[in-house]
């Protein structure tokens, strides 16, 4: 008898990543946040990186966690 395998497959489908950039508008102890387009983000950051409110980072995504990359070069504006 053949089994529907439906939710199975559709639950072991794979999110791509997404890269994405933003301003860090508050920094924590271990994440900061991150306003990309319009939206706070909460996200982790590498041990390499200093976070300061301002910087324009490269974000990635993969499934529900984020993680700044490091700073971008220029300079970024926080909208008030």
């Amino acid at each position: 008898m053949p089994t529907n395998l439906s939710d199975a497959l559709i639950s072991a489908q794979t999110v791509p990543t997404v890269m994405r950039t933003g301003v860090v508008t508050t920094v924590g102890t271990t994440s900061v946040f991150v306003l990309v387009a319009d939206t706070q983000i909460e996200a982790a950051y590498l041990s390499s990186y200093s976070p300061a409110i301002g910087h324009l980072v490269a974000l990635l995504r993969q499934d529900s966690t984020w993680l700044v990359l490091g700073r971008l070069a220029g300079s970024a504006i926080i909208p008030v």
